[in-house]
């Protein structure tokens, strides 16, 4: 875990499923993007200032459009 810590510091921005590894990029002062399926972001997401989330409205990750992730991703960087 240390190793996964050292590499996602040294990132400019983490993005990935709702997991431990966005609370590592908070911890580390990291850009994140989680992005969440059934989960509750308003709960559980990353906190911090570098840290963004998105959760399609029908709660299924196979449904999110990937062209407005994209999009989201372009304005955080």
């Amino acid at each position: 875990m240390i190793e996964t810590s050292a590499i996602i510091e040294l990132s400019d921005l983490f993005i990935g499923n709702d997991s431990g590894l966005g609370h590592i990029s908070s911890a580390v002062n990291t850009k994140s993007f989680t992005i969440f399926g059934e989960g509750q972001p308003n709960r559980y997401r990353p906190w911090g200032k570098k840290a963004f989330w998105y959760q399609s409205k029908d709660l299924k990750i196979e449904s999110i459009d990937i062209s407005s992730i994209y999009k989201r991703i372009i304005k955080i960087l």
